[in-house]
């Protein structure tokens, strides 16, 4: 068994601003050094753990030497949900946190690691709903995202589910076991437990057998799982949204770079595999490398720890599945006896690159360093565009300045520093003109964040003339 370690993260604020001085980061690890070995990520369920493999792991049958995630081959991390009791780690305020928060965390405690990349990101039930949530925040974090019966928004009905769970837990004489019996009853279907228990009868208990199995999951949630933190997971589950901060579907999910293999169950009742059929119709047509998986099962959501055949069966196949590449394509042609370059694109649109440093004739095309500034505020832009525009937002008037600095008398002379001011017009608040443009270059411009690299970016925000 991997043994329980933690990292600290300091002065976190939550998306609701609520200030936490110091959080433990609960993780194990598994099978190779990550810095040696590609990574894989596993999310836990919502009342699972890090313990994922070894004797006592929950997914042990996936997970281990030779198994379908083989340690010999892979380096395995499991992050505990901040609060979920492990350690006993409690936290008083759920509500202080939604699972974009939990999804910062994970990432913070992974650059704390030194982890860059991950060859997996792999998570069921609101273990997926964070993987979703991190892809979204970290484009580039992850090659395959793996949910599996998961969703990126909690649908209506687990909202609801997560509100009769918050009245159960408030109301009721013995809320862990009752919430657990009501729990246990969308994660299989009325074909399980007819499968399973057929009416029979339990003489020595005096009940039904699927009402002393109830009652049995009830007492076992009870003997390992702290009231406060199934307060905690179960609010979490119901926070699950990818595009809260009124972000454009579409354009968050374009910029995701991993595959995107989406696992549902046809028995699910509770992330339901239309839910996720409904997702990859509407991503298909604008990605090509997302994929749509069932396993056929009785057992409802929890057969993602029930049918360990069927999954690994489909994460042998996707693992073998070579990782899909988003081409652009562009060609260059030189146009005269000087440095006069035509380029285009697929569509046929056109630039004209010219050497601005030269010391003879004019100067006729844009030189390749500015059209990099120029690629930064384009980008930029219309993201910004599309964050206002999700807010129902247009604004009358964008304009962009960018100024980027190089070193003299260095080769090559690269941007170090680059100023962009941006200049909104419209009626809308400053709060959302700097949220969408600090969005953008913060997390969804690809130029900027290729540019980050070697650059210092900063940015200011005007609106209606005045410096925000």
């Amino acid at each position: 068994m991997g043994k329980a370690q933690s990292v600290s993260i300091s002065n976190y604020v939550t998306h609701s601003s609520a200030s936490y001085p110091r959080i433990e980061l609960h993780y194990q690890h598994f099978g190779q050094s990550w810095d040696k070995a590609p990574v894989i990520l596993v999310n836990h369920s919502l009342t699972g753990d890090s313990n994922v493999a070894g004797p006592t792991g929950w997914w042990q049958e996936l997970i281990g030497p030779g198994q379908t995630i083989d340690t010999n081959q892979f380096a395995v991390l499991a992050f505990n949900i901040p609060g979920n009791g492990f350690a006993q780690q409690i936290f008083d305020q759920p509500e202080d946190f939604h699972t974009g928060d939990i999804a910062r965390l994970f990432k913070q405690g992974l650059d704390l690691l030194g982890i860059k990349q991950l060859y997996a990101l792999i998570g069921g039930s609101i273990g997926g709903g964070i993987a979703w949530e991190m892809a979204a925040l970290y484009p580039d974090l992850t090659q395959r995202l793996i949910p599996i019966a998961a969703d990126w928004k909690a649908s209506d009905w687990i909202i609801a589910n997560t509100f009769f769970q918050k009245k159960i837990l408030a109301n009721s004489s013995d809320p862990l076991r009752d919430a657990r019996i009501h729990a246990m009853l969308c994660y299989r279907n009325p074909e399980s437990l007819e499968s399973r228990f057929n009416r029979t009868y339990n003489e020595e208990r005096s009940c039904f057998n699927v009402e002393s199995w109830l009652q049995y999951h009830g007492d076992k949630l009870e003997q390992r799982f702290a009231l406060k933190a199934y307060k905690m997971v179960n609010h979490l589950l119901g926070t699950i949204d990818i595009t809260r901060e009124q972000q454009d579907f579409t354009t968050i999910v374009s910029n995701i770079s991993a595959d995107i293999h989406l696992i549902a169950i046809d028995s699910d009742l509770f992330f339901t595999p239309q839910q996720d059929q409904k997702t990859y119709a509407l991503i298909k047509p604008f990605k090509e490398n997302i994929f749509f998986h069932e396993i056929a099962s009785l057992h409802g959501h929890d057969a993602f720890l029930i049918e360990h055949e069927k999954v690994k069966t489909l994460l042998q196949t996707i693992f073998k599945h070579p990782i899909s590449q988003k081409t652009m394509k562009v060609a260059l042609e030189r146009i005269n006896n000087d440095y006069l370059f035509e380029v285009s694109n697929d569509h046929g649109h056109r630039v004209f690159l010219d050497n601005k440093t030269k010391t003879e004739g004019s100067v006729k095309g844009i030189s390749p360093m500015e059209l990099l500034l120029m690629g930064l505020a384009g980008c930029s832009s219309i993201d910004v565009v599309a964050i206002l525009q999700k807010q129902k937002i247009n604004p009358t008037s964008l304009k962009m300045e960018v100024e980027g600095h190089r070193p003299e008398g260095v080769i090559p002379r690269l941007f170090h520093e680059i100023q962009v001011n941006v200049y909104l017009e419209g009626n809308f608040s400053p709060e959302k003109a700097l949220r969408a443009v600090a969005l953008s270059f913060e997390k969804y411009c690809s130029v900027s964040k290729t540019l980050e690299h070697t650059a210092n970016i900063t940015h200011t925000v005007y609106l209606n003339g005045k410096k925000l």
